[in-house]
């Protein structure tokens, strides 16, 4: 009996026609596409998201030269560390005379 109640409503529903387009459809969906386009050509390049989390711009400025010290300090003392690092090792081999071990040429062949 429910299924039948079911059936009839989805007839009814089906019969009903269609609502009618707003008359100006067209045009304000053109007038929509134009809008947006505008507004995505206003924006600038990629630093909008960054300077929309500061008020202002001066402090993203602060922030991304902070960041700019910060990761160059942080490369030099790396780098610096690693090099005086490999003249210690090359020290400490020297001095323990681990050149004992190194390869002797008895013939060569190279000539």
């Amino acid at each position: 009996m429910k299924d039948k109640d079911l059936d009839r409503l989805v007839e009814l529903a089906r019969e009903k026609p269609l609502p009618a387009c707003p008359p100006a459809l067209k045009s304000n969906v053109l007038r929509r596409l134009r809008m947006a386009r505008s507004e995505w050509a206003e924006q600038p390049f990629g630093l909008d998201w960054l300077l929309g989390i500061f008020e202002q711009t001066r402090y993203a400025a602060a922030a991304m030269v902070a960041a700019l010290v910060i990761s160059t300090t942080a490369s030099v003392l790396a780098t610096s560390a690693f090099s005086s690092g490999s003249e210690r090792k090359v020290l400490a081999s020297e001095a323990l005379g681990f050149d004992v071990f190194a390869e002797a040429k008895i013939l060569n062949i190279d000539n």
